[in-house]
């Protein structure tokens, strides 16, 4: 069986044009066609480019928004540390640093504690102090009793330090520590509901 051809035909149009006018559409026509030929691959990779360009920016603003999320929720676990810490209220200093000191094998010479002192406007925290001296303490003694202070679950911290040398490892220290207490959160104020009857206005 065979397949029937196709004849193309010229547009009546070419056949009416001069030899010098078919020249210049044949030229005009091989323009065209290596035009269409670069431009369209031309076309494909910068609109690649641009799709590349957009999904790159998209993957940095996923980034950073993922990015805000861990640094939202490493801001909140350390709230939540501190608030932790607060809510278990440091003992009286006085014997606080006495035990810690005698862990130590240090032995506390003088204490002496500082009334209370509100701090802020809100007056919601207040710091207490207590400044005890030393005699004679070792420096690696002392370094961990520091340390013991700091690493206590308690909202403390070592708010002064003084140490002078008596002999090659010798010190007299005298250390004031301050503990912080937060006051309770007020309970919250339940809204109450104001009920009318109907046709009855609220006076």
């Amino acid at each position: 069986m065979k397949l029937p051809q196709l004849k193309l035909t010229r547009p009546a149009f070419v056949d009416k044009m001069s030899p010098r006018e078919r020249r210049l559409l044949s030229i005009a026509s091989w323009a065209f066609g290596v035009i269409f030929l670069v431009a369209l691959p031309l076309y494909m990779v910068i609109s690649l480019s641009f799709k590349r360009s957009e999904i790159q920016d998209l993957r940095a603003a996923a980034d950073a928004v993922q990015a805000a999320r861990v640094q939202v929720r490493d801001r909140q676990l350390k709230k939540d540390a501190i608030l932790a810490r607060y809510q278990n209220r440091a003992p009286e200093l006085g014997g606080f640093l006495d035990q810690k000191a005698r862990a130590q094998k240090l032995e506390v010479s003088e204490s002496s504690d500082r009334p209370p002192l509100p701090i802020g406007t809100s007056k919601r925290y207040t710091e207490r102090a207590t400044t005890i001296r030393l005699k004679k303490a070792g420096l690696l003694p002392l370094t961990e009793f520091y340390a013991s202070i700091e690493q206590a679950p308690h909202p403390v911290t070592i708010s002064k330090l003084s140490m002078r040398k008596r002999d090659k490892d010798s010190y007299d220290v005298e250390v004031t520590v301050s503990a912080f207490d937060r006051a309770p959160d007020a309970p919250e104020k339940k809204p109450t509901a104001e009920t009318t009857e109907p046709g009855k206005a609220t006076p």
